[in-house]
Parts: structure tokens; C-alpha cells; sequence
């Protein structure tokens, strides 16, 4: 796979906030394929490592013999790490499979060297327009967010409907039958999704430890008035889609 821009993008943003010179940084939430560690390096003088839980990190063949990352298979709430280990820590679009973002924050604090930054770049996805992030696969049938053709709930759905109402959408056609229930699953009840909202991860973040940290959102967008108004009188303050001064 090719790097994404919003990952570029995290990268070099990542750079405009550390001090010169070769420091440590961790990547938290690293993708299968390890395009951020390989472009971290190839940018970047310090020492890199990258962090999945998934078994299948990294997938194989995407560390070769001569890469200068180091690849580990471990979860974010739990850093088999000395305190003040890293410069930096590095998260992109992460934080919405994150559980317990309190204990998460709180390890990336203690593995920071004092002054150390924190940057992450995602988005909420529990209320952007494509917030269900739904990933679903049934033999050679697959329902992604990021497909083309492949995603078959229309933005912000997942915030109005309930699971019945969703399950009565989809049994009208726009995906084989076999696919909703594990649609339905994924979107509001799977572990690998947290489901905050923005608000949510504002007051985490305020309440949190790390005191050098950045975040920026990966693009979200405002849907219709007539949506909005319903996730308004459903959610209240917390149906916000932006940080605050954008």
C-alpha cells in the first residue's frame, strides 16, 4: 500500500515540532504495512519504532532487512517502556480504536522525556460523516468505509438510526444480505471502536497528564441543516464536528 496524505501530513507536522537533532520517537498505532515508520526514517535521523497489537503486525514482507524501524506488536494502554524513553510520540488515526484514552494518555505521559510532544492526527469517527468506519467481510463479500463501492451507509446514519432501523436500510439492497448482520455488529457494538464523540476526547485530552501535546482532526465535514438539526436535538453539544476556533 501507498501512504496517505493524511499521513504524510502527520509526519511533517510531527517535524515542525521537534527540536533539531537525532531524538527517539515512537509511533503508536502503526499501519500493517509500516508506510509512516518507512517515511518516518527516510526523513528523519532518529530512532523510530512503531507500535500494532494486531497478530498480523507487521504484515510480511513490509520490514526488510534493511529498515531502520524497529516494528513491535503491542498495545498503546500498556508500553513495554522505561519511563522518559521517547522525544516524541507519533499516533494517526488511532485514538478511535483506543478503549481507555485516560490510560492511554497517561502512558504516552510516562514514556515522554520531559518536554517530550505528543502529536496525533484523527477524527472522531463516531460523529464524522463516515463515523461507522464500518469493516466487514463475509467470504469474498466485504463492506468498507474506504472503498469505493464498498461502503453501503450513507453518511452520518449510524448517529440517527437505531440498529433496526439500520438493519431495515440495508435489507432494502444496497449490500448482500449476508453482510448486515456483521454490519450492524461492527458499527454498534464491536471492542475496536470506542464510539466518543469530539467532545469526548477534548475533555480527556484537558484532563490528561501530557502537557506538550498536539492534535489536529483528519477532515471533517458539516452534513445538511436537516442533519444536523437531528443530531442536535439528539446529542446536544456533544453532536460537535469541530475543534473549537475552527
Amino acid at each position: 500500500m501507498e501512504i496517505a496524505p493524511y499521513q504524510i501530513n502527520g509526519i511533517e507536522k510531527l517535524l515542525e515540532f521537534l527540536p533539531a537533532g537525532n531524538k527517539n520517537i515512537l509511533e503508536i498505532g502503526s499501519d500493517m504495512d509500516c508506510c509512516v515508520l518507512e517515511r518516518l526514517t527516510g526523513v528523519y535521523g532518529g530512532s523510530v519504532i512503531g507500535l500494532n497489537p494486531s497478530v498480523n503486525f507487521p504484515r510480511k514482507g513490509s520490514v526488510k532487512n534493511d529498515s531502520r524501524f524497529y516494528a513491535l506488536r503491542s498495545d498503546g494502554c500498556d508500553l513495554p517502556f522505561k519511563d522518559k524513553s521517547f522525544d516524541a510520540i507519533l499516533s494517526i488515526a488511532t485514538l478511535e480504536h483506543v478503549g481507555d484514552l485516560d490510560k492511554f494518555l497517561a502512558e504516552c505521559n510516562r514514556v515522554l522525556k520531559p518536554k517530550g510532544v505528543f502529536y496525533t492526527k484523527f477524527s472522531p469517527i463516531w460523529s464524522c460523516g463516515i463515523g461507522h468506519h464500518v469493516f466487514a467481510v463475509v467470504g469474498h463479500k466485504e463492506a468498507r468505509f474506504w472503498k469505493p463501492g464498498k461502503n453501503p451507509l450513507p453518511d452520518f446514519s449510524h448517529l440517527i438510526w437505531s440498529p433496526d432501523e439500520m438493519r431495515t436500510f440495508l435489507h432494502s439492497g444496497p449490500c448482500d444480505d449476508r453482510l448486515i448482520e456483521p454490519i450492524i455488529s461492527w458499527v454498534y457494538y464491536s471492542n475496536d471502536i470506542n464510539r466518543r464523540f469530539l467532545e469526548e476526547y477534548i475533555t480527556a485530552f484537558r484532563k490528561s497528564p501530557l502537557k506538550q501535546r498536539v492534535f489536529n482532526l483528519i477532515t471533517l465535514y458539516s452534513p445538511p441543516a436537516a442533519i444536523l438539526a437531528q443530531l442536535q436535538a439528539k446529542y446536544g453539544n456533544k453532536s460537535r464536528l469541530q475543534l473549537p476556533g475552527d
